[in-house]
Formats: C-alpha cells, structure tokens, sequence
C-alpha cells in the first residue's frame, strides 16, 4: 500500500541502505504514484507466464538435451555473463556491469551444485560442447518453475531454447506438475516469444522501482 512504502522507505533511511527494490502491481496506480514521489524510479517489467500442463509419465528426452555434467560449469559461465543483460540490474546504471555479470555466473553455478535449482539441463552443439543452458525446480507438489535460460552466441537460430523449454516441461510434468511459470522481463522479447512458442500464456504483470538512497534526500 502508499502507507507502507512511505514506512519501508523511512526505516531504510534510518538503517542506511542504500538500494531498495519494490514490486508493484501494475495495476496499483495509487501505490506506483506514492513510489515516484519517494524518489523511486523505474526499472522493469516483471512478466509471470504459466504453461498448464498435467503431470503424466516418464520424463521424455530431447534430441540434443542433457543433464548438466560438472566439466560443464566454465563454459556455462560463461554463456551466464553475456547472456542476461535484458534483466533490471543491467538496466539500471548504478550496478557496475562486472557486478551483474557477476550475479549470474553465480547464479548458474548455484543452480549447478549448491541447490539453487533442482536439475540443470544443457543444450549440446554439434561438437558436443554446452551450448545453453535452463535450471527448473519443483516450487509446489503440483507446479514447477523455470529459473534461468540462456543459448551461447553460438548456438542461437537452431532451436536449442525452445529444446531446453520442452525438456523443462517434460521433466516438470513427470514430477506431477498440473502448471510451470517462469518469470522473464517484459522487454525480453526473443524470450517471450521462445516461451509463447511453447505454449505459454501471461499470468500476471508487476513492476520493479529502484530507490537509491545516496542519490537524493526523502521526499
């Protein structure tokens, strides 16, 4: 509520933090207009797609998909640097480059071997090198996530997105899945458009603001 943003916003003035992040219902008008007074500023659009899918059978496996394998993880952060920079932190000025590079190196090698995700699946090129990758998790009994997606420059026009996007989906159904989401960025295009592909429809829109609390005092 505008209420509760005017509280956040004080509280983290008095514990000098220096970003905030807020979510807000694109719908909220009355929350977004208090979030612009504060000195927030738009980052992104936060897009929630669904895929239904009852859950049924063995798990198939896609032509040119696999299971991650640990000499997998170079060549996967790499593509993990170069590969995400339609997300809000690169939008946004204030976060060094090297850092949000950083995040998502992070990210997939967490997802890879420290639980982040519960199975990461690879998309091979012709000479058998990890060409892309997708992490999934099972969030709920009956619904499944998609975490991150990325084809190295390599790899792209061949299909290796909508594969990892399929394979996903059959593993996810095979766990019993009745749905899947995944949460992409609204200006994300290609990925958008990957994942409509494959069946998925929009479920909810929200909206990112920054607040950086050096950048100006509390209005």
């Amino acid at each position: 509520s505008a209420s509760a943003v005017t509280r956040t916003v004080e509280e983290c003035a008095r514990q000098q933090v220096r970003c905030l992040y807020f979510l807000a219902e694109a719908g909220d008008t009355a929350t977004i207009r208090r979030l612009e007074q504060q000195g927030f500023g738009f980052a992104d659009l936060r897009l929630t797609l669904i895929h239904q899918s009852p859950g049924a059978g063995q798990a198939r496996e896609i032509p040119g998909i696999r299971r991650v394998r640990a000499e997998d993880l170079p060549a996967l952060q790499r593509t993990a640097r170069i590969s995400h920079h339609d997300s809000r932190f690169y939008a946004d000025p204030n976060f060094p480059r090297d850092s949000c590079d950083a995040l998502y190196d992070a990210w997939i090698t967490k997802s890879c071997n420290q639980g982040f995700a519960d199975v990461v699946f690879v998309a091979e090129t012709a000479g058998g090198e990890p060409g892309g990758y997708i992490t999934c998790t099972m969030i709920q009994p009956d619904r499944g996530q998609i975490g991150l997606l990325a084809v190295a420059p390599e790899a792209r026009g061949r299909g290796a997105g909508g594969k990892l996007i399929q394979q996903a989906l059959s593993w996810a159904q095979s766990r019993g899945a009745a749905g899947v989401i995944t949460v992409t960025q609204g200006g994300n295009v290609s990925a958008v458009r990957a994942y409509e592909r494959c069946g998925f429809v929009a479920e909810r829109m929200q909206l990112w603001y920054h607040r950086w609390f050096d950048a100006g005092p509390i209005r």
